[in-house]
């Protein structure tokens, strides 16, 4: 399935079905918009690929999820309505619970893939929240590489049980704002598996049994608020 050049505005859930190839044209954009995706406790995605037990193949390239050559961006466009002059208190910041979830019977090759909670403008940095970048619950086999995951609140990657992964060449960056406010607010720890409850962004959070691969990992913690002057904690890798 090819789509040419545009903003794609959906207000439910897109359901791929496997074995389905789907192409872009220059960095075609599906943008979730409307009532039912704004429930932090149940959060509901914007695309969802096949079902549990399907052993087949989807693929994407050149295609930007805003809300393999494919790329997640949460705010900091026009129509997310998440920039500069978007909003003005804290509520009104919040913009996605979790940008990926590789459930445990889902298994996949991802490829210069870059997962982004939008925090600067072409005018300005911004400060948008997001809870939870790349979560992995695949049981196997599943490769990232040359992906990077950058500024949400919680963690960047989050392998919760994961069995049969390799990373190589990952990136990650902490939110600019922290410590204002201390990690998880202005979100709740404990809607899925692994939440951290810290004061502050962890890079890299591995939780339970875990057989994965790492190789060269460039991983990024900013230690100062761009509210204030404070000192922020320091990001760190956890292994629970």
């Amino acid at each position: 399935m090819f789509f040419p050049f545009s903003v794609c505005m959906v207000r439910d859930t897109i359901h791929v079905p496997v074995n389905s190839r789907v192409m872009g044209q220059a960095r075609l954009q599906i943008m979730g918009c409307g009532d039912k995706f704004d429930d932090e406790q149940t959060p509901r995605p914007v695309v969802h690929v096949g079902l549990a037990g399907e052993g087949r193949i989807s693929e994407f390239s050149d295609i930007m999820f805003t809300v393999l050559d494919t790329h997640v961006r949460v705010g900091g466009a026009i129509g997310s309505d998440m920039q500069v002059t978007g909003y003005t208190v804290l509520s009104s910041c919040v913009a996605a619970s979790l940008l990926i979830h590789i459930t445990p019977k889902a298994s996949g090759y991802f490829e210069n893939m870059w997962v982004w909670m939008a925090d600067t403008s072409a005018q300005e940095q911004v400060s948008v929240y997001a809870s939870r970048c790349v979560t992995i619950e695949s049981s196997g086999p599943t490769w990232l590489w040359g992906t990077a995951s950058e500024h949400s609140v919680m963690y960047q990657y989050n392998v919760v049980g994961a069995q049969g992964l390799f990373m190589g060449m990952i990136q990650t960056k902490s939110p600019y704002f922290q410590p204002v406010p201390l990690a998880p607010n202005p979100f709740t720890a404990g809607t899925f598996r692994g939440d951290p409850l810290c004061g502050s962004s962890l890079v890299w959070n591995k939780v339970s049994r875990i057989d994965s691969l790492t190789s060269n990992k460039e991983i990024g913690r900013w230690m100062r608020s761009t509210q204030t002057n404070i000192t922020g904690h320091c990001g760190r890798i956890n292994v629970v």
